[in-house]
């Protein structure tokens, strides 16, 4: 969500600058009048998002063997310093709904599934305003989360059976090796990767292991190959 500035400032300049005081119904918010959102995570990835004037904000990978992450904490009503850009240095506070402003800082509903999506709640992120989540909002964003990592392995696997070789550099094998571990499958990846053979029928390149020629379409585990290999 857009915030409405009037000129820009660096947020470490704010103490330098005429702030109003925030009003008091909206600085210490009671939680029975303006009960607070909540970001939780599923996944297993930690995220950091932009700064507000209260400093950077984390929301922390779901630890492994619990349900859901430590959540991020939004008010009820988000207060965000603007410029007025009135020559003075005087400055403003902007209300926003703290859960328009948490779904807008986790990008809910931009895009669909891809590989490059924004919106993290196919990460397993999502906003509720329930201080523990309850087992259908787990239950969607675990979904989510899998459809994400199901996903990334398909893919993953397809570069692997064309025998794709990674850049040194290129940190997408542990990417596609994550969603595997938590997929429960193999690592698609590793340190004796892309070691090739002979296909036993055609004798084209193919990965040492592999089942199927994607040459000449021939299974290297059938009787017929058994039987090559026992000629050789």
């Amino acid at each position: 969500m857009l915030v409405p500035v009037s000129g820009n400032y660096d947020a470490s300049e704010v103490n330098r600058r005429q702030v109003p005081p925030v009003p008091k119904s909206l600085a210490k918010q009671d939680p029975e009048r303006f009960p607070p959102v909540y970001i939780f995570n599923v996944g297993p990835r930690r995220h950091e998002f932009p700064p507000s004037n209260r400093g950077v904000r984390y929301l922390e990978a779901c630890p492994k063997g619990q349900p859901y992450s430590k959540p991020l904490v939004f008010r009820n009503i988000e207060m965000e310093p603007y410029d007025l850009a009135d020559g003075a240095g005087n400055m403003a506070w902007h209300q926003e709904d703290g859960i328009d402003k948490a779904r807008a800082i986790i990008h809910e509903g931009r895009g669909g599934l891809s590989l490059d999506a924004e919106d993290l709640t196919w990460w397993g992120v999502f906003v509720t305003e329930n201080e523990r989540p309850t087992q259908k909002e787990l239950a969607d964003a675990r979904r989510k989360l899998n459809s994400m990592l199901r996903l990334i392995y398909d893919a993953g696997a397809a570069l692997k059976s064309r025998g794709h070789v990674f850049p040194v550099t290129s940190r997408d094998p542990e990417l596609y090796n994550e969603a595997a571990e938590l997929l429960g499958q193999a690592p698609l990846f590793g340190v004796s990767d892309h070691t090739m053979a002979k296909c036993l029928f055609c004798k084209e390149s193919i990965i040492e292991g592999a089942l199927l020629c994607k040459h000449c379409g021939q299974r290297q585990d059938s009787k017929e190959a058994q039987e090559i290999k026992g000629k050789a």
